[in-house]
């Protein structure tokens, strides 16, 4: 596999695999054109079949591994990458292998993406392929039209045994009940408005978030892990315009300190129960997991502000969160894929029902936020590529919107045009 997020690997990234005589293995495959020729359009619909066929066995047989890179436009000897073979109308076979893999496997995958990447920089049509496959929890997947089984050994795809269909069957669904437990362990405590064994007395506005790692793994709770999670920017992009809001993590500093195979990093604003007060954690795992949380109290008596989240401050957690993520992501490539899991609670004080403020300090506008007296827990979030990091710092202001029945201004975590 190509060690580049799937929409920055470019046409010379593809060549250096052939300069520098890149061996096929078990998550990277060659093919300088389809079964049956290099152009789909030119097919006809029996050829076509056959050859989208081959390509669902080859991503069948990653899915069903440790997941995997289908290069489509080099041609291989004896195994290693050799020459650039630029498809005709890549852009356009891209798009058919988009429509059609998806039905071609069963059950259909989640974890595939596709992209034709261009031969050269002046918009041509002609171009290249990478199908990339993840590691599935949907596993075992099967060729419809064949019923097959495949999986990557080495570099051969092969048919899989009754026995082996069966033993993926078991770790898959093992390791899926291992991530939804884990899931529901660490947000469970927003159930009862605590955090790090720390109870929140009064109302306010509580929001966890937790990073579990698709496949189980051992990290380093020193060095590089520890930097990743400390020195993130709260930076996010309101209208092309730089934005930070650090209120959620501004106190926390570098202070460690042990916990049960793990590492917490906290800070508590002490306030009495009919006072602002304010809380922030980040805490990692040895075994990846990583959780953050963030709690605000409500004023009972007061201006607007008092009984109020302003959407920057959500903002800027989020942002300061999916940078730590991305950071960490990069100094330690095993965390790579996870899955995120977010549950919040609001809890109105004294009857006052506490509002989202949107918009600039001199013309913000109120929305009603709902009691969710028990817990509110979004749907998980798989992350396997960088951008799906930005895409969840979108989907989170997106839901938290939708929860106060109104629509706002998305931020962005990067700046148009960069």
């Amino acid at each position: 596999m190509i060690r580049k997020d799937l929409d920055e690997i470019t046409a010379e990234d593809l060549a250096t695999l052939c300069t520098s005589s890149r061996a096929e293995d078990e998550r990277i495959e060659f093919k300088e054109s389809f079964t049956g020729g290099a152009d789909l359009s030119a097919m006809s619909e029996s050829q076509r079949d056959r050859a989208l066929d081959n390509v669902a066995r080859e991503i069948t047989a990653f899915l069903n591994a440790g997941g995997g890179d289908l290069i489509i436009g080099i041609r291989e000897h004896e195994g290693l990458a050799a020459e650039l073979l630029p498809l005709p109308q890549a852009v356009d076979a891209a798009e058919r292998l988009r429509r059609s893999l998806p039905s071609r496997i069963e059950p259909s995958p989640r974890a595939l993406r596709i992209r034709s990447i261009a031969a050269d920089d002046r918009g041509s049509v002609d171009g290249y392929i990478v199908a990339r496959a993840d590691s599935s929890l949907q596993a075992p997947h099967r060729v419809a039209r064949s019923n097959e089984f495949y999986i990557r050994r080495g570099t051969e795809t092969l048919p899989m045994s009754i026995a082996e269909v069966h033993d993926l069957t078991l770790s898959v669904r093992t390791a899926a009940e291992r991530i939804d437990d884990k899931l529901k362990s660490e947000l469970s405590s927003v159930r009862e408005f605590r955090a790090n064994n720390r109870i929140f007395q009064g109302g306010g506005f509580q929001f966890r978030v937790v990073y579990v790692p698709l496949q189980p793994t051992q990290i380093s709770l020193e060095g590089k892990t520890l930097a990743a999670l400390t020195n993130a920017q709260p930076v996010f992009y309101r209208n092309g315009t730089e934005t930070r809001n650090d209120v959620a993590f501004r106190r926390l500093g570098s202070n460690w300190r042990p916990v049960l195979r793990g590492k917490l990093l906290e800070d508590w604003i002490e306030g009495a129960t009919d006072q602002r007060a304010g809380y922030a954690s980040k805490r990692v795992h040895t075994d990846g997991t990583v959780v953050f949380d963030w709690f605000v109290r409500y004023i009972p008596e007061g201006d607007l502000n008092s009984v109020a989240l302003h959407i920057e401050w959500y903002q800027g957690f989020l942002a300061e969160i999916c940078r730590n993520l991305l950071k960490l992501r990069s100094s330690q490539p095993n965390l790579n894929p996870g899955i995120v899991g977010v549950a919040m609670r609001n809890e109105p004080h004294s009857g006052n029902l506490p509002h989202l403020l949107v918009g600039s300090s001199m013309f913000q506008e109120q929305y009603a936020l709902p009691r969710l007296e028990r817990v509110h827990q979004l749907p998980n979030f798989m992350i396997v590529e960088d951008e799906q990091v930005l895409s969840f710092f979108t989907q989170a202001q997106e839901d938290l919107f939708a929860i106060a029945g109104t629509t706002g201004e998305i931020a962005s975590l990067m700046q148009l045009g960069s």
